[in-house]
């Protein structure tokens, strides 16, 4: 293998005949040279690239600044020097991880070669309990330079099954002496601080689009508190950055993150991808004991991840540079456009219809009907706040369709007659003003299971699925509460369809697909060509049934905002203003609202399930971001053993003071702005500056005591708007 990788350089200096700057080693990042052992491989009016083909290093130079991005840093040790880490399932039904540098570069097992703008290297793992060989193409554009793994031309030419592939796992890595941060999409988005590495913090790794509820069947645990709902990642290094947007994969990708702790000098990001799905399922054994056995979905799925990343200098070498970058990157790639409007709703209300107890009379067990909040409820709740100035909030209706709160599958616009039926509904389209109401519906869960099975999805070992919500105190199963099925795609797809058909028609009626936030696999879903789609397949159905709504002229709202959704809804629900909080975060970052604002309206999470609603009502408005609480016309006590039982501090009646005086903030602080894009969010002490493209500056204070910006008083809780 040495005397082809020999042939190879030779051919690479024949092609180009541009000389590379010698030196004993590789020097330092910032340098601007590279040591003899590189070569150059691309280059256009961008980016130069280089390769060591004796080690496969990868150097990518940037030609304005001179700044040079290595793969690997230049004093890494072996386990920081490879291009792939892959997991496998081997022939013992273990999962085993190796990397291309110990199992494939040091072995003399790998082939370089040039492509069109790049390279491309095949990595072959030769051990007994490999043999596999994955191809991957690196190349650059005047834009981005993107790094891919050629899913199709990976080769298992043994008995072991590949589930997991990192890719470029220390690109770009910092040390803790250097200036900067990593960036991950959790939650709002959060920073990981390079000189943060006090703590050793356990690593970083979350599913793009949240957990798959298809997979993990043998685990109870409770949901992660945030999603990753964007499929970016980046690198803040000294006076430069990139982004890294997932363009091809995601819905099979991970992100993941590593501070330079104990294990390590450096911190990076990455991303992995599935290649194979893999579970662990239940078996009994001949003694009756329960045991855990591997399993690996036979199809490989039918994706070629693409990773490109996009380089930042000066002013925007940071994250607000990373964020209109991203911005800029949906524009051009999706059917993301500005909102016309100047102004949008101040705020937003979910409401909850009715839902059902078990009771007993004379001792026979009987179910009793309780409506939280009805359609009347509704209309005398937007009279108040109409009164109050507050003329056009948006509201969410769940569980006012026929059966209630997760009892029925909605298929066609049903109303249950315990909230007042149709003729209620349309009585508060009627008399809603300028409100906006939402129907809710989860068309991807269905309560009461049918005979006809076949319309579920199943899990790897094609037994069918079944959910229910694991208790927080012991992540147990709550076997009280409810339990579900997952519909396929297709399926979901055609109910959806059916359903925007039957919606009834009006200037302020619109539809919410609240099953957005979580997306899945459809194992028993494959391709012509006998590959398997993934989560790709149910991102496809969501996108389809949003662009039927959108056709038929309705306003769509989807809950989460994850990704595969921008573009289709007006409004996205639930929208995260922080990150889940982990050991290894440094500070939280408002990255999605900078993203989103001025394309699409986003709601909060309920402001009532806040522990400090004031300092999060002032960071929310500030991001344009509309408060949002969850009301009901009864006293929640009363739903005790409902499938309601979550909702606390719910009556409406307690509540719409401290709505009308938080919409009323939002109004003055975000007038004008509903359309405009957010330039660049700072932190200065309790202080949360965001500054919109007109030159608007919005200061919010989440702190406890006042705090001055620019000889201004700002109290907490609020925010002050400066033009």
């Amino acid at each position: 293998m040495r005397k082809s990788t020999v042939l190879i350089f030779m051919a690479f200096m024949l092609v180009f005949c541009a000389a590379v700057s010698a030196g004993p080693s590789v020097p330092d990042d910032s340098s601007g040279t590279l040591a003899e052992e590189y070569t150059a491989v691309a280059e256009n009016q961008a980016f130069e690239m280089y390769v060591n083909v004796s080690d496969c290093q990868i150097a990518v130079r940037e030609k304005a600044s001179g700044r040079e991005w290595l793969s690997c840093p230049n004093d890494s040790t072996d386990t920081e020097k490879p291009l792939l880490t892959v997991s496998f399932l081997d022939t013992h039904f273990n999962i085993v991880t190796v990397n291309s540098f110990s199992d494939s570069i040091e072995k003399d097992t790998y082939e370089v070669k040039k492509v069109k703008g790049g390279l491309k290297i095949t990595f072959d793992f030769q051990k007994d309990n490999q043999q596999f060989r994955i191809p991957v193409q690196i190349t650059i554009s005047d834009e981005y330079v993107e790094a891919s793994i050629l899913y199709d031309d990976i080769e298992e030419y043994g008995e072991s099954r590949i589930t997991n592939i990192d890719l470029l796992p220390f690109f770009g890595a910092g040390h803790a002496e250097d200036d900067g941060y990593l960036f991950i999409p959790d939650g709002s988005g959060a920073l990981i601080r390079f000189s943060d590495n006090s703590r050793n913090a356990a690593s970083y790794r979350q599913r793009v689009f949240g957990t798959d509820p298809a997979v993990d069947l043998m685990l109870k645990s409770v949901e992660t508190p945030e999603t990753v709902s964007m499929p970016v990642f980046g690198i803040k290094k000294n006076d430069g950055a990139f982004l890294a947007v997932i363009h091809e994969g995601a819905s099979a990708a991970s992100v993941y993150a590593r501070n330079s702790s104990f294990d390590s000098p450096f911190a990076s990001v990455g991303c992995s991808f599935i290649f194979h799905q893999y579970d662990v399922t239940g078996v009994r054994d001949k003694r009756g004991e329960w045991r855990q056995v591997p399993m690996t979905q036979e199809q490989f799925l039918n994706i070629t991840p693409k990773l490109r990343y996009y380089f930042l200098d000066g002013e925007n070498a940071n994250y607000s540079g990373m964020a209109r970058k991203y911005r800029d990157y949906l524009t051009s790639t999706q059917k993301l456009t500005l909102l016309r409007e100047e102004s949008s709703p101040a705020v937003s209300l979910m409401l909850y219809g009715q839902t059902k107890k078990q009771s007993s009379f004379l001792g026979i067990p009987i179910t009793k009907n309780i409506t939280a909040t009805s359609f009347s409820d509704a209309q005398r709740l937007l009279k108040k706040l109409d009164d109050k100035g507050i003329s056009n909030p948006n509201i969410f209706l769940y569980g006012f369709e026929k059966g209630g709160y997760q009892q029925q599958y909605t298929k066609k616009e049903s109303f249950n007659s315990g909230v007042g039926g149709k003729k209620g509904y349309q009585t508060l389209l009627e008399n809603a003003g300028e409100a906006t109401i939402y129907q809710a519906n989860d068309l991807s869960k269905d309560y009461k299971s049918s005979f006809f099975k076949g319309q579920y999805i199943r899990s790897l070992n094609r037994m069918n699925i079944e959910r229910r919500q694991p208790m927080i105190s012991s992540g147990e199963w709550d076997f009280d509460g409810a339990s579900w099925r997952y519909l396929k795609p297709d399926i979901l797809l055609k109910n959806a369809q059916t359903w925007i058909k039957s919606i009834t028609k009006a200037d302020n009626a619109g539809v919410l697909f609240s099953g957005t936030a979580q997306s899945y696999s459809d194992f028993e879903h494959i391709t012509d060509d006998n590959k398997a789609t993934g989560r790709e397949h149910i991102a496809d159905a969501y996108r389809q049934a949003l662009d039927a709504a959108k056709k038929k002229g309705i306003s769509a709202a989807v809950e989460s905002g994850n990704n595969f959704g921008i573009g289709y809804a007006d409004v996205l629900v639930n929208s995260p203003t922080a990150s889940g909080q982990y050991d290894i975060v440094s500070e939280d970052i408002p990255f999605y609202a900078m993203v989103f604002h001025g394309y699409v309206q986003m709601t909060s999470k309920p402001v009532n399930r806040m522990s400090s609603r004031s300092a999060a009502l002032a960071d929310m408005t500030a991001a344009g971001i509309q408060p949002s609480w969850q009301l009901t016309a009864i006293d929640p006590l009363e739903l005790k053993g409902t499938q309601l039982k979550f909702l606390y501090n719910t009556k409406a009646g307690e509540w719409t003071d401290e709505i009308t005086k938080a919409a009323r903030m939002f109004e003055d602080v975000q007038k004008g702005l509903a359309n405009v894009l957010i330039e660049s969010h700072a932190r200065q002490g309790s202080l949360e500056i965001f500054t919109y493209e007109n030159g608007t500056v919005l200061v919010g204070n989440n702190g406890d005591t006042a705090a001055e910006y620019m000889k201004n008083e700002i109290l907490p809780g609020k925010v002050m708007r400066l033009n």
